[in-house]
């Protein structure tokens, strides 16, 4: 995320400083104004996994996030992926470099960012209306 335009990094980083500051009042919680001081999201990330996950790192903390091969086929269950190319955050390019199975579907978007598929700046989303639809009709 630090890597996307400057605009984008402000607005998250002063988000998630506000919720800090909000939380270290009403929780009291020891050492974490530390974080305040940090520009970067990477850089606050990796105080909170340092200091408050059961994690070395940074890179051990995401690669619990990681989709897999071994992960896609172990799923028994009809499953879409959706993805965006343009995400910020979480590159597009090892998920396109895996095998989709009979039950595992990869639905890269285009446009969609890291927080969500909006179409329009009335929040519209195609694929949340899609997923809507999937889910009534076919009961993935």
């Amino acid at each position: 995320m630090d890597n996307t335009a400057w605009i984008l990094k402000k607005y998250f980083v002063d988000k998630w400083r506000r919720t800090l500051r909000r939380k270290i009042r009403l929780h009291n919680i020891a050492n974490a104004e530390e974080a305040l001081k940090y520009k970067s999201l990477e850089e606050m990330t990796e105080f909170f996994t340092k200091n408050f996950s059961p994690h070395k790192n940074v890179k051990e903390l995401f690669s619990g996030y990681a989709i897999t091969q071994s992960t896609l086929n172990q799923i028994k269950h009809n499953t879409l992926i959706y993805s965006s190319i343009d995400d910020p955050c979480v590159p597009i390019g090892p998920l396109q470099e895996l095998v989709q199975t009979d039950y595992v579907k990869f639905k890269p978007q285009e446009y969609g960012g890291h927080c969500g598929f909006i179409d329009d700046f009335k929040f519209s989303s195609s694929v949340y209306d899609e997923i809507v639809s999937k889910l009534d009709k076919d009961k993935i």
